[in-house]
């Protein structure tokens, strides 16, 4: 080999050598970045899980508190921060409806309408059906007229496809139960003024392109958040039976106490549903919480609602 073409080949071989060198600096770098960049956010979910925390002594003054805020709503108008509306329920349901009656479950972007036909206490619920519609988002910023016209529009569709079974007696009007999942002050039993409106629309945010390990951080972020719910939700019980006075063993055994709950995320949601009945185990003590039955109650609104217009019905008598 000629001494210019050894220089040449040397020459190559060492910036052939410095580029792989610089490429290799350049992965570890990054790397170095990344792992940085992953520490950070490993430390800020940790950070976000200290702040999200629910200590027994916390959830309990949040117990507290509510039930200060319902016996002061109770006791003046404008007492709480917390509305105590009159609901104008006079008459609780007792099993011996019987009947079809209607509901109609209002509780955001999508409504419910729902035909439920009543047997007694022999027979309980014995047939239902539902169809459900989402509100178009142009309506959620036009007049109360409009969106309502379209629920109504809805509802008579439904009922149109009533079968003969289903149909009233001549002189007998359809009569149903309406669960409007906003804030109202009612004058009656089936009517009242909207105070506002509190629930806009949520926009899903798809997550795409992402690693496993950055989705394993979303799922726990979503269990921090969803633990830190469900132990305020038990706190939330906690309060409302405080109010009740069932929070508390009495003389003469336990008296049972069902609460009903709906909702996808219960119903869903395992973890969310085990934690909220572990924490009122934990607040109430376990011989306390025997008595205390968590029930899931699939369309627990829009039964509730058909239930109550039997209980409100005008042919309470004839139904008897």
């Amino acid at each position: 080999m000629k001494e210019g073409t050894g220089k040449v080949a040397v020459a190559a071989a060492v910036i052939g050598a410095a580029a792989a060198v610089g490429v290799a600096a350049y992965i570890v770098r990054q790397r170095m970045k990344s792992s940085g960049k992953w520490a950070r956010a490993l430390a800020i979910v940790k950070e976000f899980d200290e702040k999200c925390g629910t200590p027994e002594g916390k959830l309990k003054q949040v117990a507290d508190a509510m039930t200060v805020e319902m016996h002061a709503g109770l006791a003046s108008e404008g007492g709480s921060k917390l509305k105590m509306l009159i609901s104008y329920v006079d008459n609780l349901p007792t099993g011996d409806e019987n009947g079809v009656f209607y509901a109609l479950d209002l509780g955001g972007t999508n409504f419910r309408v729902l035909r439920v036909q009543l047997g007694g206490k022999e027979v309980g619920i014995v047939h239902q059906e539902f169809t459900e519609a989402s509100i178009p988002p142009a309506l959620m910023g036009q007049t109360s007229d409009a969106l309502f016209d379209y629920i109504a529009e809805k509802l008579a569709n439904f009922v149109a496809e009533e079968e003969q079974r289903f149909q009233q007696p001549p002189g007998r009007q359809r009569e149903l139960g309406f669960t409007f999942s906003f804030p109202v002050m009612q004058t009656s039993i089936n009517s009242g003024n909207l105070i506002r409106w509190t629930k806009g629309f949520s926009i899903d945010d798809a997550i795409s392109n992402t690693s496993l390990k950055t989705r394993r951080v979303v799922v726990e972020l979503c269990n921090i958040v969803a633990t830190r719910g469900s132990r305020l939700a038990a706190a939330g019980v906690l309060g409302i039976l405080k109010k009740m006075g069932r929070d508390t063993l009495r003389e003469g055994g336990p008296q049972k106490t069902v609460i009903a709950m709906d909702g996808g995320l219960y119903e869903h949601y395992t973890e969310y549903s085990k934690c909220l009945e572990n924490t009122l185990r934990e607040l109430l003590g376990e011989e306390t919480a025997s008595s205390i039955v968590v029930e899931h109650s699939n369309d627990g609104s829009g039964i509730g609602a058909a239930l109550l217009a039997a209980s409100h019905s005008l042919y309470l008598e004839e139904n008897s």
